[in-house]
């Protein structure tokens, strides 16, 4: 995990979440909200609710006090393992 400079000068935090052999390059960037995955909507990309969810866990047990915005690439694996490796990104971002 690392915080970098964008050229469009946000600040963002990067880390890696694997499971299985899906694998998600994931940043988050503060003050922004929405999870982009591999140039979608997440809700579009993910379609069932329990994905989503999958997804969404590691922002509703943090609770974190500032919003972020998620940007993900994921490859590999199947779309339900593709949604647990985003989570264990987000978790070892928000870390």
């Amino acid at each position: 995990m690392r915080a970098t400079k964008a050229k469009k000068e946000s600040t963002y935090l990067e880390a890696v979440g694997r499971r299985k052999t899906s694998i998600a390059r994931v940043r988050l960037v503060a003050q922004s909200e929405g999870i982009i995955v591999n140039g979608r909507p997440y809700k579009e990309y993910f379609p069932t609710l329990e994905m989503q969810k999958i997804a969404e866990d590691a922002f509703r047990k943090t609770r974190p006090e500032t919003r972020f915005g998620v940007s993900a690439k994921i490859k590999g694996g199947g779309i339900h393992s593709q949604s647990e490796a985003l989570r264990h990104g987000i978790s070892r971002a928000l870390l």
